[in-house]
């Protein structure tokens, strides 16, 4: 009965029908107490993404009528990060790759940077002291990246920090109450936008309900799949491009659903051959899957397969003997 009527329930979930109901929900209510967009913001100082999302604020405040509330988380749930050291160091490199796309600025020492205790609190102390003061992004950006280059750090000395602990600590339950557990996420009116590449979703949005500066403003954080089939010029012998696109592909992963559609594409229009290597759900491996966490990954995937023209949404979940059958 159950497996009968999910697809209809997560349809539902994340139908458009559902999703424009809630903004208008939300946007009566802004416009009734005659405010603007209020962008809430959590970051982390030892995590690449927050770097990047700090970068990109002030292009979003040159752009759209909002007010931005930042705060700054230093632990992590392990049960969302079942394998964090692989997780810091792919996050690294993919941030490296980010800043190239979108013209931000992330130092290649940073992979050198070992992330000791001590100095990832005093770090976030000094950023949470330039939030209180009213620095500007800018400002905020300049320390981030003086952590990321390890250089050192102080923090006022009037700093109580017992009491800054307990703020961490209030802010990262704030993160998870709301329905969270990445840092670099930016929540706005019972929506979720992390990291760079999903301000475009945020850009979009805040077109629509008119919060623009200017007319007819251009969303600027859209590139990630800009390049995407490109003509390539090969310069050496076809051979040389002969080693197959390797995908690790999961059959309950809506990330994977989209991945497997995309790597599709790009063997064939580059000629490559393409490996699929099938893994085990992380659930039939042991490890948790918090249902925030589930919820998240799942719109995501949707708006994600929307904008790339991928029907989503209706789908029953294949754990156990269909994941085994695929």
């Amino acid at each position: 009965m159950k497996n009968s009527i999910q697809p209809y329930v997560l349809r539902f979930i994340s139908s458009n029908t559902l999703l424009s109901i809630k903004r208008r929900y939300y946007s009566s209510e802004r416009l009734f107490r005659r405010g603007v967009p209020k962008l809430e913001i959590f970051i982390k100082v030892d995590d690449p993404y927050s770097f990047l999302l700090v970068q990109a604020l002030p292009t979003l405040e040159k752009k759209y009528r909002i007010a931005i509330t930042a705060r700054v988380i230093i632990n992590s749930d392990p049960v969302m990060f079942p394998e964090l050291t692989m997780w810091n160091k792919h996050s690294i490199n993919d941030a490296m790759h980010l800043a190239n796309v979108y013209h931000l600025h992330f130092p290649c020492s940073a992979t050198e940077i070992t992330h000791q205790a001590r100095s990832v609190f005093t770090a976030s102390c000094a950023v949470q002291q330039k939030i209180d003061e009213g620095a500007s992004w800018t400002g905020i950006a300049e320390l981030l990246l003086a952590y990321w280059k390890g250089d050192h750090i102080d923090a006022s000395s009037s700093i109580d920090e017992a009491t800054l602990e307990k703020r961490f600590e209030a802010h990262l339950h704030q993160l998870s109450s709301k329905g969270h557990y990445l840092p670099a996420t930016i929540f706005y009116d019972g929506e979720w936008y992390w990291g760079v590449d999903r301000l475009d979703h945020l850009e979009r949005r805040l077109i629509d309900e008119g919060y623009g500066i200017q007319p007819n403003p251009q969303i600027g954080f859209n590139k990630t799949y800009a390049s995407l089939l490109q003509p390539l010029n090969f310069t050496q012998e076809k051979e040389k491009y002969s080693e197959p696109l390797t995908l690790f592909w999961s059959a309950r992963s809506p990330y994977s659903y989209i991945a497997l559609l995309q790597a599709v594409k790009l063997t064939t229009h580059y000629g490559i051959p393409i490996e699929v290597k099938p893994v085990l759900p992380m659930m039939m491996r042991g490890l948790y899957v918090p249902p925030k966490k589930a919820i998240y990954i799942f719109l995501d995937t949707k708006r994600e397969a929307q904008k790339l023209g991928i029907n989503y949404g209706f789908l029953a979940d294949p754990l156990g003997e269909g994941v085994e059958r695929c």
